[in-house]
């Protein structure tokens, strides 16, 4: 295979590794959702540049990251107020729970950053030197101070089974490490190999945050899979993805977020039920109607389309014709 050489952007060539970790600190004070939701609206619209360029590699955009959940550093403080509620969970979720995992978020904390993993099926495989049961397209974005960009990226993590079966905690107190467990970079092009030291990968942070990225994102895949969510999206700019408690969907029409000009009737489920039918008085002659869908879960705001999504599992098991966003897909 032919080695893909990358070429670092010119308006990074003469900034050091260090100089690049210290400016892209996220450089916003609040810890107010509200406001964190605000400045993600306002971020998205800057400009996306490649950190490296290469003959292969195609412009990531805005657009790459739309439907992205956002994370923030405010979960702990107001989201039970607005019923809005943090997706990890103590259960870790897995490749055989969710065997194409295709999930984008935004986080904002120390950094301000977009990322995307996305399962490679065999298919998306072929011509790449992928040795491991499973492959992942991860893609990054992180926003640069004082550039006032994201500078944006993507390589393929691999890892095992194993990663997957074993407690974590223990095995890290081990003298020993089960090489299995460890992830592994590859070249995302057919036909490339990428110059890749596993060795010194295995020894770095950075093997530690490739497993986190990955088991943060099924945990977050699988809270979305069953929880009602809301889509909201500026004109010509990205959306994001909330988590909502279903309960409190219609108190989300009242807060300062999600004000809209004309109240409309919210979509939620009808349980099955007997309905009888009309002019005919005899119990027996009555028809089983399933469990359905009724209501809007679309409106639009002035320059805001906003959009109420029964979680994913629900919607596998009942027939519909209203047109709903499918959040784990591009």
């Amino acid at each position: 295979m032919e080695e893909n050489k990358f070429y670092k952007n010119a308006d990074l060539s003469k900034e050091s590794e260090e100089d690049f970790k210290k400016n892209v600190k996220n450089s916003f004070s609040t810890e107010d959702f509200s406001r964190q939701l605000d400045l993600a609206m306002y971020l998205s619209k800057s400009k996306f540049k490649q950190v490296f360029f290469n003959q292969h590699n195609k412009s990531i955009t805005v657009n790459t990251f739309d439907k992205a959940f956002l994370m923030s550093s405010a979960f702990d403080n107001d989201f039970s107020n607005m019923g809005i509620y943090a997706p990890l969970s103590d259960m870790q979720a897995n490749p055989k729970m969710f065997p194409n995992i295709n999930l984008k978020f935004m986080h904002i904390g120390d950094t301000i950053t977009f990322q995307k993993m996305k399962y490679l099926s065999i298919m998306d495989r072929r011509g790449l030197n992928v040795k491991t049961h499973h492959a992942y397209k991860y893609t990054y974005a992180f926003y640069h101070n004082d550039k006032d960009s994201f500078y944006a990226g993507e390589f393929g993590i691999g890892v095992n089974n194993p990663l997957f079966e074993v407690d974590l905690e223990n095995e890290a107190k081990k003298e020993i490490i089960n090489t299995s467990l460890l992830p592994t970079h590859f070249c995302l092009y057919p036909g490339y190999e990428q110059n890749f030291n596993q060795k010194d990968y295995w020894s770095s942070q950075e093997v530690v945050d490739d497993i986190k990225r990955i088991l943060i994102s099924y945990n977050i895949m699988m809270s979305m899979y069953y929880e009602w969510t809301i889509y909201i999206k500026e004109k010509d700019g990205m959306g994001f993805i909330l988590p909502i408690d279903s309960d409190k969907i219609k108190e989300c029409f009242e807060t300062s977020i999600f004000k809209f000009e004309e109240r409309k009737r919210v979509i939620h489920f009808v349980r099955d039920h007997y309905r009888k039918k009309p002019k005919i008085s005899s119990d027996e002659l009555s028809v089983y109607v399933k469990r359905y869908l009724r209501g809007e879960s679309k409106v639009i705001y002035k320059d805001f389309k906003t959009e109420i999504i029964p979680p994913r599992y629900d919607l596998n098991r009942v027939k519909t014709r209203k047109s709903i966003t499918n959040i784990f897909e591009d």
